[in-house]
Formats: structure tokens, sequence, C-alpha cells
């Protein structure tokens, strides 16, 4: 079974961006009184009777779980989150639809596909399609291959800040730290952190348990992402620098903006 999932060296080969037990925690993090959650599963193995499933609910106490046999007449499990005390985007009146939309669509790469439906039977479309391997797409990210991760792209475009292996963790671009504070003769330069799409198949992303955030200072690759864009950025100038910087004479970066032209640029 291990061979289906991971390869001679121990790694997995499928891009799995759950944590162990998180499933579970996470539940207790959607009510904004934890206490009044109760976590209900029911399972049956597809090898199992319909009388051996196997149910139990849990709370946020210190209270054993007593796990029962019960009557399961479907294969599979099913998971139960019951709350007096839903969050604010599950209260949303029929007024807010399109941002109630918005919310649901935390998916976004190519394949597979994911089917959105309503409870009315409309379908809800995906806004942003990425590549799910590295062939073109309308987005056109820049690529590297850090080690512990298959890819991570980068492009300073308007697309979610963070994906990681399809799914949305942040999509807004506020509180984002920059990726470099630079001082040079032409004063301060700072280089802005990219939108990036992670593939990480080992769960090695330093994502937060609630998988809303990132820690950004524990990032493994911030060094190959900075040559990267470094190098891009040097490249990017190379072509817009006037001809007589062929002539080794001394190029004012900072002349009309050049620099500050490229996406990855700001002053403040």
């Amino acid at each position: 079974m291990e061979k289906q999932f991971q390869n001679d060296d121990g790694s997995s080969i499928v891009l799995r961006s759950g944590r162990f037990g998180v499933g579970a925690l996470a539940a207790f993090l959607l009510a904004d009184d934890p206490k009044q959650v109760t976590l209900k599963m029911t399972t049956r193995h597809i090898h199992a009777d319909r009388d051996a499933g196997l149910e139990f609910e849990a709370e946020l106490t210190d209270r054993p779980l007593t796990i029962r046999h019960v009557f399961r007449e479907s294969i599979g499990t099913r998971i139960e989150v019951i709350t007096s005390s839903p969050p604010a985007f599950m209260q949303r009146s029929s007024s807010d639809k399109n941002n109630l939309i918005d919310e649901w669509d935390w998916y976004c790469l190519d394949d597979p596909k994911v089917r959105r439906v309503a409870t009315s039977g409309r379908e809800l479309v995906q806004q942003i399609e990425l590549p799910s391997n590295l062939k073109s797409s309308p987005f056109d990210y820049h690529w590297i291959f850090p080690a512990g991760y298959l890819s991570v792209g980068w492009i300073y475009k308007d697309v979610p800040q963070l994906i990681c292996n399809g799914i949305v963790v942040t999509k807004e671009k506020k509180d984002i730290p920059p990726l470099e504070e630079l001082e040079s003769p032409f004063g301060k330069v700072i280089i802005k952190f990219p939108a990036i799409s992670v593939f990480d198949q080992d769960g090695k992303l330093p994502l937060t348990l609630d998988r809303l955030r990132v820690d950004y200072e524990r990032i493994s690759f911030l060094d190959d992402l900075r040559d990267d864009i470094f190098r891009n950025i040097a490249a990017y100038l190379a072509i817009c620098a006037p001809g007589d910087l062929r002539e080794s004479k001394i190029f004012d970066i900072t002349k009309d903006n050049q620099l500050k032209s490229h996406p990855a640029i700001s002053d403040s």
C-alpha cells in the first residue's frame, strides 16, 4: 500500500495539503466559541459488514472518546460539525451571495476538476485556473525547484497571494512582509513578496494549524526565491537599459523610474 503513495526514499508522491489531526482541530475553529462545537463521525470500511460501522462524538473537553459499533448502510465516512455558534461567513444573508461564492472558490488547479454546486443547482464557476504542472497558463508563473518541494511558482499579478497544492491559503496581499529591503546609492529599495503557488508533497510549507496563514520567516526556499527574482530584475534592467550602458558609462537605474517599473520593486 505504501508504494502507492511513497517512493523508495520515503517521500510522498501525493500532494497532501492536510496535516494529521488538523482536520478535527479545524472543526472546532469553525465556531466563534469552540466549546459550542460537537464533532460527530460515522464510518464504515469498504470490506466491513453493515453492522460493523463505527461512530463517535467529541467535544473540546478532556472527556475520553467512546467509539460505538453501529449499523451503517453506506460505505465511507461522514463527518458532522454541529454548533450553535457558526462563523460569520456562514450567517450571511441571501444578499451576500457574491461574497459567499467567493468564500467557497478555494481551489485553483485545472486538474483534477472540482465542481461546486449550490443547493439551488447553480454551479459556482472557478474564478482562477492554474496549471497542475509546468505547462503554460494565462498567468505565466516563473518556476523554481527548491529542495523538498516539487516546484514553486512566483508571479506579480492579481492572483491569490499563497496557493498550496492548488488550494488557496491567503488571497489578500496586505500584511505580507517584503522579500528584501535594500539600501542603494539611489535610496531605499524594497523587493515585494510575490504571489506564490507551492507544490508541496511532504507537508514542509510552514502553515498555521488553521491553514489560513504561513510563517514567512520559516519558508525554507526564500534564498532560492530571492535569487530567481534578482536574476529576473537584472535581465529586465539589461533589456530596458539605454544603449550607452554597453559603453560602460554610469547607468542611473532610478532615472525615469526604470527600476521601479519592474513589478517587484517598491520604495514604500
